[in-house]
């Protein structure tokens, strides 16, 4: 069964007397109405074309706009003009009146209060101009507003994709939002990796620790990577910032580790964020309360590639899978304290 049929089943049960089907590209409701003006008295079955895909939020507003129009029709308030024009058109609205449905729907689905509205998703719309229609050319001039490789140009990016979503408009944003690295805090030391990872009890998620500590990897890449050997990594295209070749920085720990024995996790999170949020809560006070956080593992692989083994930053943030400026940037603080250690030991101490 599909999903529309799933969404028309749901309709059924619920006695509505509208189904939505798929019209071309786009999704259409069909009920029978009034006629519409011209074409007499009486009732007539039509399509009512919603100009939205037939996507996941496409689906879920549908089956929306199916129940508020079988209640005009209960309440007797249905009138062509709400079905016609551009008023009917979600693209052709003002981006402000856009922003308030949009507001209302995703306050209605989620917990959040009006100072977190506040304090996230408004301050990305104010972005857009509010008076003219949405399009990808406003929504891409937001996103390059933002500084390249920062969180905010990651959060406009998924936050306005989901709006385009909303407004049935089809864009893609992701190969826009870079290559964002959370900053890193207290490093652990190599010490204190091996002794956390021996106290995790589950040999599944060993592995992903292992996997994250010898290689460098983002939470998610643990499950979307292969082995070209017991020290070097292959990881997927459809990660986040696509694929790339890396490798062990301390090779004893893949080796006595035995991670080319792949025990990965079941999960039935496909997603980028389903998976970083599962190892997350794994590793944190849910479960394995580890004292720092999984990203803190592939921030200690960075600083050990680039300070401890001398690799060049260039080859560090490839096989990082970032640019050499966000690099620079992340790990500036230990960069900078590596090159004037290895200045004062050679001009003053006269080492090397």
């Amino acid at each position: 069964m599909d999903e529309i049929e799933r969404v028309n089943d749901r309709l059924k049960a619920a006695n509505v007397p509208v189904r939505v089907r798929l019209k071309g590209k786009n999704l259409a409701l069909r009920a029978t109405l009034p006629k519409k003006p011209g074409d007499g008295i009486g009732r007539k079955q039509y399509d009512i074309s919603l100009l939205m895909p037939a996507t996941k939020d496409g689906l879920k507003r549908s089956e929306r706009e199916a129940h508020k129009l079988a209640q005009n029709l209960a309440e007797g308030s249905f009138d062509w003009k709400l079905y016609t024009g551009s008023q009917h058109d979600p693209q052709a609205k003002p981006i402000a009146q856009l922003v308030d449905e949009f507001k209302d729907e995703y306050c209605r689905t989620h917990r959040i209060q009006d100072a977190t509205w506040r304090n996230t998703w408004a301050g990305t719309f104010r972005k857009l101009p509010i008076n003219e229609s949405i399009s990808e050319a406003l929504l891409l001039a937001a996103v390059l507003s933002t500084e390249q490789d920062s969180r905010n140009r990651e959060l406009t990016c998924q936050r306005l994709q989901r709006f385009a979503a909303f407004a049935g408009l089809q864009v893609d944003l992701s190969s826009y939002s870079g290559a964002y690295e959370p900053e890193p805090r207290d490093i652990p030391t190599d010490e204190a990796i091996v002794e956390w990872r021996d106290r995790i009890p589950n040999q599944s998620w060993q592995w992903v620790y292992g996997m994250l500590a010898t290689f460098g990897l983002r939470p998610h890449e643990a499950f979307a990577c292969e082995f070209m050997d017991p020290l070097t990594l292959k990881v997927h295209q459809d990660t986040k910032t696509g694929g790339r070749i890396t490798r062990a920085i301390l090779p004893e720990w893949a080796k006595q580790w035995q991670l080319i024995e792949v025990k990965c996790p079941n999960t039935r999170s496909k997603s980028i964020k389903g998976r970083g949020g599962l190892v997350s809560r794994q590793f944190g006070s849910e479960r394995y309360n580890l004292p720092f956080v999984p990203y803190d593992l592939r921030h200690a692989w960075a600083v050990r590639a680039s300070v401890a083994k001398g690799l060049p930053v260039s080859t560090a943030a490839a096989m990082m899978g970032h640019s050499v400026t966000t690099h620079t940037r992340v790990y500036h603080r230990w960069l900078s304290d590596a090159q004037n250690e290895r200045v004062y030991r050679s001009l003053i101490l006269g080492e090397g």
